[in-house]
């Protein structure tokens, strides 16, 4: 599990095989990405089990509490979020596509350009292809940022929720697809 974890933060490893399932509890273990890779979880779980802290967050150093824009592809794994944080965070900047991934629990996407003083045109583009959702896709914003975006497209993907399943926040613009 801790080479796994590794293999996530090292910012020179550009494609990573997951072969073991990740547990990340509590706010002192850290799961997250802060440069372009290529991840196949080669079917194995990432598990948050708690409240406190974060999954893995995509675009964020935990560390250093600084955001690192990246772009990231996923694919082949089971996300697992038991509590209220959830399982996958991706932060403003960055950009992800997922590729048959099941997510038992909320995803998270949060925009906010005067959080992280990034330009006010900035826009995400999050692509889902073949996913399973049980929990909310929440496309969270920061209050007065009006000009930022989300492109997001889910394609061939299953909500099997009894809650909303795409949230998008009060001051995000953009577009979301469903094909």
């Amino acid at each position: 599990e801790e080479d796994a974890i590794n293999a996530l933060i090292d910012p020179d490893a550009t494609d990573v095989d997951i072969a073991s399932d990740i547990t990340v509890t509590g706010y002192d273990e850290h799961a997250y990405i802060i440069s372009d890779k290529n991840v196949d979880f080669n079917g194995s779980t990432f598990t948050k089990p708690d409240s406190a802290g974060s999954g893995l967050r995509i675009g964020y150093d935990p560390t250093t509490n600084d955001v690192v824009p990246a772009n990231v592809t996923i694919s082949n794994a089971n996300f697992v979020s038991l509590g209220y944080s959830p399982a996958v965070r991706v932060e403003t900047g960055s950009n992800a596509t997922f590729s048959d991934c099941n997510f038992d629990g909320d995803f998270q996407a949060y925009l906010s350009t005067t959080s992280y003083n990034l330009p006010q045109d900035t826009t995400m583009t999050l692509v889902f292809n073949n996913c399973t959702f049980t929990g909310e896709v929440e496309l969270g914003t920061g209050g007065g940022d009006y000009e930022m975006k989300y492109d997001v497209t889910f394609n061939n993907c299953t909500f099997d929720t009894t809650s909303t399943a795409v949230m998008v926040g009060y001051d995000a613009g953009g577009s979301v697809t469903l094909n």
